[in-house]
């Protein structure tokens, strides 16, 4: 329930600074104010919300990548293309 509070008022004063950007921005004093008030409520939480049941997360349970190793392709000789100048035609008897 605290965390459907929270996201309600985040979300109510994201619509609010959306809509009175102007204002916000001209009350310096908003943003701190903001922050303080964030800060006590996520403070203020029960302690059943602050110890979530989820798993934590430590690097030895995060997989390590897999990268393939780089192909190198066979060099290739450049040979001219055969056009009429330089094609030079052989008799078969």
């Amino acid at each position: 329930k605290h965390l459907l509070t929270y996201w309600i008022i985040h979300s109510s004063l994201g619509y609010i600074e959306y809509i009175l950007h102007v204002v916000c921005d001209f009350l310096r004093v908003y943003w701190l104010g903001k922050l303080i008030f964030f800060l006590w409520l996520i403070k203020s939480a029960p302690p059943s919300v602050e110890s979530s049941e989820e798993p934590e997360i430590t690097l030895d349970s995060i997989p390590e990548p897999t990268i393939p190793e780089p192909t190198i392709p066979e060099p290739t000789i450049p040979r001219k293309k055969a056009t009429a100048s330089n094609f030079k035609r052989t008799q078969v008897n």
